[in-house]
């Protein structure tokens, strides 16, 4: 089963967080018409990711029970299980 990472500062690679930022670069670019600018606030913006990305992903494991994972159709049920790593 794949699990879903929000990622760290530490482990910032194939997260979440990593998607934010690749994201937030490409929105930048479309908005600005210029790159994201680098430098001191590079960091301070990693940080904000891995906190929104865990932050996300605390709350829906949380509230894992309060969304759909098991359908019926004809007699037979269909169950979807999801695991979060928001550490």
């Amino acid at each position: 089963m794949t699990q879903l990472k929000a990622g760290t500062s530490a482990d910032f690679s194939n997260s979440l967080a990593a998607e934010m930022e690749a994201a937030m670069k490409v929105e930048w670019q479309n908005v600005k018409g210029s790159p994201l600018p680098g430098g001191a606030g590079e960091e301070d913006r990693k940080i904000l990711f891995v906190a929104v990305a865990r932050g996300l992903l605390k709350f829906l494991e949380d509230h894992k029970h309060d969304t759909l994972t098991t359908a019926s159709s004809g007699g037979a049920n269909h169950t979807h299980t999801m695991e979060w790593d928001y550490q």
